[in-house]
């Protein structure tokens, strides 16, 4: 008999992945579905852990070896979510890295005290700030 956690590991990489695709772009439509019905803004990571949190609740009621399975299965998945964000992240910081430097090489200066103007609204002239 597979161990809870080999099971887990089959189901996410085999049919459930056939089936819903990759867990950032899933959980990220599920999370833009809760927004409107929660108000709140969710994320991909708290889809993952809210699904944790139900499948627990459920084990706590009764327990069911799926529950654990699907435990496990969500585990797995919040940590791809949570290596896509940071993936996500590293490219965007890579990609604001290059479009600075390019600014700079044009005399652009990207933060403040350096060049430009150094005006506040209570330094223009004819402000009644």
């Amino acid at each position: 008999m597979k161990t809870v956690l080999e099971e887990a590991n089959e189901i996410i990489y085999g049919p459930r992945r056939a089936s819903y695709g990759n867990p950032w772009d899933n959980f990220l439509l599920t999370a833009s579905l809760w927004e409107p019905v929660l108000g709140v803004r969710v994320t991909p990571e708290q889809v993952a852990m809210c699904m944790i949190q139900l499948k627990l609740a459920r084990e706590l009621h009764v327990h069911k070896r799926d529950n654990l399975v699907d435990v496990a299965g969500y585990c797995g998945t919040l940590y791809e979510v949570a290596e896509e964000r940071a993936r996500r992240n590293k490219e965007t910081l890579d990609d604001l890295t290059r479009l600075g430097q390019g600014l700079q090489g044009r005399g652009v200066v990207c933060h403040s005290g350096k060049q430009g103007h150094e005006e506040t609204p209570d330094k223009v002239e004819g402000s009644s700030i």
